[in-house]
């Protein structure tokens, strides 16, 4: 039986309206959120779930859609709401004819959500370790001022330093909808703020927000959304 775990975003003043709520779990091969997930789980869930290869990969999966509804829940309560998928994306309407932004994401036995009546949302997480391409990831990844931050600090800080970058820059891509097509060198992230965009994304829009998330150690998660 998996167990929820409620984070409260960094970098967000305690009485800022309009951030999604966030959730996250830890799953292992084999974990089932509820004895009667079967019953919960729409047609098209239950029918992905089974084709996924793999007991990790259908754990998450589940893992995923339960804590949308426990976010869900807490958002609506007795309003209620309808989870929905489209192009492969969960989204939440409301019985009231409105509509909430979620996002899901999955690094290792860590699966994250957020949720709330956003515009957009994008979560993200990964798990920290270090990869042979290092040059490679960084012209990919990031900006050229983020590249030189890195730089000055060793390997260990260096990779928990691309993580961190990489995860808020991810979430932004979910929450336009545009994945990994989003030129993530050309945005530059400093201090929980966006500093710098790419033209043509919308990003310069002062309604949008990012924040890291703390998930537990050797993890980088992070949030992005917009108000309005």
């Amino acid at each position: 039986m998996l167990s929820a775990a409620f984070f409260r975003p960094r970098f967000i003043a305690e009485t800022l309206s309009g951030v999604p709520l966030v959730a996250g779990c830890r799953v292992a091969p084999g974990d089932v959120p509820a004895p009667d997930a079967a019953t919960w789980l729409t047609a098209d869930e239950g029918q992905r779930a089974a084709a996924m290869r793999g007991d990790r990969r259908r754990a998450q999966f589940i893992a995923g859609r339960w804590l949308l509804r426990r976010v869900a829940g807490e958002l609506f309560g007795d309003a209620g709401y309808v989870l929905e998928t489209s192009a492969d994306r969960p989204f939440l309407r409301t019985r009231d004819g409105s509509s909430a932004s979620c996002s899901v994401s999955h690094s290792g036995n860590v699966v994250v959500c957020a949720a709330g009546r956003v515009v957009a949302c994008g979560i993200d997480v990964e798990r920290v370790r270090p990869r042979s391409d290092w040059n490679a990831l960084c012209e990919r990844v990031l900006h050229p001022a983020e590249r030189r931050r890195l730089a000055q600090l060793d390997d260990a800080a260096r990779w928990r330093g691309f993580y961190d970058f990489w995860v808020v820059k991810e979430a932004v891509a979910k929450a336009l909808g545009i994945g990994l097509a989003f030129p993530f060198a050309a945005l530059c992230i400093a201090d929980g703020r966006i500093r710098e965009t790419p033209p043509g994304y919308g990003l310069e829009d002062a309604a949008w927000r990012v924040c890291a998330l703390d998930v537990g150690p050797g993890m980088a998660a992070a949030l992005a959304w917009r108000t309005d």
